[in-house]
C-alpha cells in the first residue's frame, strides 16, 4: 500500500483523479488504475495494447479520469466485458465484473464496440457481430461529467439506452418538477396536500387504500395532491 501510495503522488500517473463537476470523488487506490495508465505510457505512438482488467474502470466513479484519457490521448478498438457469474475465474468472488479491452495510443476516439455482460470466453469469437458501436462523443457531453459508459448488452440494448438518454430528464427545467430520493411526506411537502378533492388532483395513494385485492374495494383517499 505504501508503494500505491508513491505511485498516486507520481507525476506520470495524472489519471489517476478527475474532477466531476467541480468536485473530486473520493476514491480507495485501486492497481487495476495503475496498471491501465502504466500501459498507456508504455506504448509509443500508434502502438496497441490489450489487457484484462476490473470491471470498475467502466463503471467506478473515481475511474473516470482513464475512461477520458481513453477517449482522448487513445482510439479505443474494441471493448468486452464480462460477469464472473460462471467462475471463469475460480478463485475470484462470482460477483465480481472484469473486461478485455484494447486500444492504440494517440488520436482520438469517435466511435468504439462494446459489448458486455458477457458470460463465457467464447462469446470474444461473437465479440464483432454482438458488439453495439457507442458514440464517444455522446460521452464525452453526457451531463453527469463522468464519461459514463453504458454497459450494454448488443445493439439492440444500446438504442434502448440512446432512445431514454436523450428525452428530456425529469430533474431538467422544463419539466418543472421537484423530485425526491424519498416518497412524498405529509409534513416536509404539507402544502402539496389537500383534504378536498379538486380539479386536477391526484390521489395519494396510501398504505390504507390497498387490501388484498388491491385499491379499488379498500379506503378512499385521505388526501390529495395538486
Amino acid at each position: 500500500m505504501d508503494d500505491c501510495k508513491v505511485m498516486l503522488t507520481h507525476s506520470g500517473y495524472r489519471h489517476q483523479r478527475r474532477a466531476v463537476r467541480g468536485k473530486f470523488p473520493s476514491a480507495t487506490t485501486n492497481l487495476y488504475k495503475y496498471a491501465t495508465e502504466m500501459a498507456q505510457r508504455l506504448l509509443r505512438e500508434g502502438g496497441a495494447a490489450g489487457i484484462v482488467v476490473d470491471g470498475g474502470l467502466w463503471n467506478d466513479l473515481a475511474a473516470n479520469g482513464l475512461r477520458a484519457m481513453l477517449m482522448d490521448e487513445a482510439r479505443l478498438e474494441a471493448v468486452c466485458g464480462f460477469t464472473n457469474n460462471g467462475g471463469l475465474f475460480p478463485d475470484v468472488h462470482r460477483s465480481y465484473k472484469f473486461g478485455c479491452i484494447v486500444w492504440r495510443r494517440g488520436g482520438r476516439t469517435a466511435t468504439f464496440p462494446a459489448v458486455f455482460m458477457q458470460l463465457e470466453w467464447s462469446d470474444l469469437e461473437r465479440f464483432e457481430e454482438s458488439a453495439a458501436i457507442l458514440d464517444a462523443d455522446a460521452i464525452r457531453k453526457d451531463p453527469r461529467d463522468s464519461f459514463p459508459i453504458p454497459e450494454v448488452r448488443g445493439p439492440a440494448h444500446a438504442a434502448a439506452e440512446r432512445s431514454f438518454n436523450t428525452q428530456t430528464r425529469l430533474i431538467d427545467p422544463a419539466w418543472s418538477l421537484d423530485y425526491y430520493t424519498r416518497e412524498l411526506h405529509a409534513l416536509d411537502q404539507r402544502d402539496w396536500f389537500s383534504l378536498a378533492k379538486a380539479e386536477g388532483f391526484l390521489p395519494l395513494i396510501q398504505g390504507a387504500q390497498f387490501n388484498h385485492w388491491g385499491v379499488h374495494d379498500a379506503e378512499l383517499p385521505e388526501f390529495w395532491v395538486d
